[in-house]
């Protein structure tokens, strides 16, 4: 290996290396400064010095001598507080804090390949001063106001490790760092020690090998329907032998006589007695041996079941476990954060993190890390009261913010509460007045209103809140989780916020239902019931079709009408249906089936179908169908505004579209099973193509009535296909459809040059807009 790659590896190590401890580094820091335990603060003091000591040799391993000149320097400062030569006050670490800052910068310049000559880190050792030095630190009032921290900062680049590329860790320190070190200081490894070896893997190679153990996993709930499947044959064979026992014994009792009477059988073509009798005998052993063959066929079939289970569970959990973060790592830097917040504020708090060792999927602790960082500072800023406002009225002068994690089943329940002033439900008013929104009735629907973009009620803009760009972001953050978020407050006493989000985002135990031709996946944890719902039952309450569940009416609509969709039989009178939950409201969504519950492996839709409403993923099927996962608190607010009823008296409209075949081309298998599910569902005849080429010999062996083609696929593309359809003289008149995710005017005037019909970027795909344009051309 080259001098240049060994420096790169050894970069991206050390870059690692940082977002590995500087977090822990700062943990420490903010505990020093909060605790009075003398022995607890001599054994902080000591872990942030190894940290920084270790950090010091690494980056004298890649030469970043301005971060080698900051650890020290920081060494020192921190010697110098231990041993009283400098007091460990606010200044101190208002001071030592963003020198943490600095060095977390310059890692990421270090990782992006850019110089350390102009970053923050040179300024910082100018105001921390040269190594050797002696140690001196400004007051609090001569300083600048406190900044975010680089750790918890939203803009700030993400530092989870796992998503770097792959780098090996390495032993020991190069003699560089060796000579860096002081002669009295222990030797400490830049690394994991021997002992304690580490392999860090990329996110991407981490969700290729996931993605496999997920089509893993569909391929065992194959084998278990091909198990079904061959059970079902067993039954059948054995039936087959016992009719066919029945059926011999007459057959051969009437031979008999036939014998006995010494009747002649003389019609042409009818075999004799004999024959017959050897063909009972041959039909006997063939029923026998088919059902031998079956039993057979079942046993190992079975066996092959239970071994792929044993073998691709396992698997699946491990592979999954590689994935698990302690939520902890969601929380890193709102400690630092509270501090911050509460420098100039003359207000003071404590943040608490309980059960930050409980383990959830690295995408659902990526995407909450913003969301409670805006819950957080919403909480110190506009939660907490001033000093002088607690002392007022009995309050202890440290406000608290605590968030509370835990599971409850296949969910993570997380709480943040705070015992500041609650929410002043009169402002929230006041403020939807303003803004000209209708103000709710109900209380708690008005709490939620601060979850509406650009609603505030702070009186002044500052650089923590009134923007009106806090609260909509958090709901926003967890509705992509596929969470719910709810709001509790009492006046005087305080707010909670209840959020609820899967512990994983890749597999869920889904109850599967269909309408029409299409399969739907809602997450099992949402679902109360499975019931079956007589019309004579229903009730007309508040404009909707209700049913008394416990004694409570509960609203019922159907599926059908919220999706958009033609149901298979909507004027049954007794109808299937699933009761779903979420942010404390319950409805009833009448389906034409309830098929089966299943754990399903969710792939994203992408960004071509990412807009279609209530829907949050997809699954591929045993039976190779495509199931769309739905998001049920989208469900409800859909229902609720829509105003629909239960659908038992409406008309079939499906079976007015005429039936007009459809050519779905592109080159992904998933896009093409979803858009044939979606246009099939429709009531459209859907055959698909992975190319140009397989299109255009699907066109000539049997037409279509309209095309839907991607542009860029391998061998014929879009563009070239719309051309071949232009100058054929059977099909110049065939509309075409191009979906692209070329979205340049160039791009557009090119398709629409080559005689496309309608041209629809990807970034702005909505599955009513390729709906109505199919339906307008054709």
């Amino acid at each position: 290996m080259d001098n240049e790659r060994l420096l790169r590896r050894l970069i991206a190590t050390f870059v690692a290396e940082l977002d590995d401890r500087l977090p822990s580094l700062e943990r420490d820091l903010l505990a020093i400064e909060k605790t009075q335990d003398q022995s607890l603060r001599r054994e902080l003091f000591t872990a942030a010095s190894r940290t920084l000591h270790t950090l010091k040799g690494a980056a004298a391993s890649v030469g970043a001598a301005p971060i080698i000149s900051v650890t020290h320097r920081l060494e020192e400062l921190l010697l110098a507080a231990r041993v009283g030569t400098v007091p460990a006050n606010a200044a101190f670490f208002d001071a030592v804090l963003p020198a943490v800052d600095a060095i977390a910068d310059a890692g990421r310049r270090l990782g992006r390949g850019e110089t350390l000559a102009t970053a923050p880190i040179v300024e910082t050792i100018r105001i921390l001063g040269n190594p050797g030095s002696p140690p001196s630190i400004q007051s609090r009032s001569s300083r600048p106001p406190a900044r975010p921290s680089a750790l918890d900062h939203p803009s700030a680049p993400d530092l989870n490790i796992e998503k770097r590329d792959t780098v090996h860790s390495v032993q020991g320190e190069t003699s560089a760092a060796n000579n860096s070190l002081e002669p009295s200081s222990p030797p400490v490894a830049a690394f994991p020690v021997k002992g304690a070896e580490m392999l860090r893997i990329s996110a991407n190679k981490l969700d290729t090998l996931l993605s496999r153990s997920g089509e893993l996993l569909t391929t065992r709930h194959r084998f278990d329907d091909r198990h079904a499947a061959a059970i079902e044959l067993l039954l059948c064979a054995t039936d087959l032998r016992r009719a066919w026992r029945d059926a011999e014994v007459d057959i051969a009792t009437m031979l008999r006589i036939v014998r006995e009477e010494g009747s002649q059988v003389t019609t042409r073509g009818l075999r004799s007695p004999r024959e017959l009798d050897r063909m009972l005998g041959s039909c006997a052993s063939l029923v026998s041996r088919l059902e031998q063959d079956a039993q057979r066929l079942t046993e190992r079939l079975g066996m092959d079941c239970r071994a792929l289970h044993q073998i691709s569970a396992p698997l699946d959990e491990d592979i999954r476990s590689l994935r698990m973060q302690p939520f902890n790592t969601a929380c890193e830097g709102l400690q630092r954060t509270v501090r911050e917040l509460t420098v100039d504020d003359h207000k003071r708090a404590e943040l608490t993190i309980e059960g930050g060792e409980v383990e959830v999927d690295r995408a659902i602790i990526d995407g909450m890390k913003e969301a409670l960082l805006h819950l957080v500072r919403n909480a110190v800023d506009h939660g907490i009261e001033a000093l002088e406002i607690r002392r007022r009225i009995g309050k202890p002068e440290v406000g608290s913010v605590v968030i509370k994690a835990e599971l409850s089943g296949q969910r993570l329940m997380v709480t943040i509460r705070d015992n500041g002033g609650g929410i002043d439900t009169a402002a929230i008013r006041d403020r939807l007045l303003a803004m000209g929104k209708s103000v709710p009735e109900n209380s708690r629907d008005l709490i939620r209103s601060i979850l509406l973009p650009g609603f505030s009620t702070a009186k002044a803009v500052s650089i923590v809140s009134g923007r009106g760009v806090g609260l909509d972001i958090v709901a926003a953050k967890i509705a992509a989780l596929r969470g719910t978020i709810d709001i509790e407050s009492e006046w005087s006493v305080g707010t909670k916020i209840i959020i609820s989000v899967p512990v994983t985002l890749t597999t869920i135990r889904a109850v599967l239902v269909r309408i029409g031709g299409q399969v739907f996946g809602v997450e099992s944890s949402v679902v109360g019931r499975v019931v079956r719902i007589d019309r004579g039952d229903l009730k007309a309450i508040d404009g909707y079709d209700a049913l008394l569940a416990d004694g409570v009416p509960t609203p019922v609509v159907a599926l059908a009408d919220i999706l958009g969709r033609a149901e298979a039989e909507p004027a049954k009178k007794v109808r299937p249906a699933i009761s779903l939950s979420s942010n404390g409201r319950t409805l009833f969504f009448a389906v034409d089936e309830a098929l089966a519950e299943r754990e399903l492996v969710v792939t994203s839709l992408g960004r071509r179908l990412r807009k279609i409403p209530c829907v949050t993923g997809a699954s591929i099927l045993s039976d190779g169908q495509v199931g769309l996962i739905l998001d049920p608190a989208s469900l409800i607010e859909a229902a609720l505004r829509s105003g629909k009823r239960g659908g038992w008296d409406g008309a079939n409209e499906g079976e007015a579209l005429l039936r007009k075949k459809l050519l779905v081309v592109d080159d992904s298998l998933t896009v093409r099973m979803l858009e044939k599910s979606l246009l099939e569902a429709e009531g459209y005849e859907v055959v698909v193509a992975a190319n140009g080429d397989e299109a255009w010999q699907l066109l000539l062996a049997g037409g279509a009535d309209l095309v839907v083609s991607d542009v860029e696929m391998p061998g014929m593309d879009g563009i070239a296909l719309t051309e071949s359809i232009r100058a054929s003289n059977k099909y110049r008149s065939l509309p075409v459809i191009l979906v692209t995710g070329r979205e340049s005017d160039a791009d557009k005037a090119r398709g629409m040059a080559v005689g496309a019909n309608a041209y629809l970027p990807k970034s702005a795909f909505d599955q009513k807009e390729l709906l109505a344009t199919i339906a307008q051309i054709l």
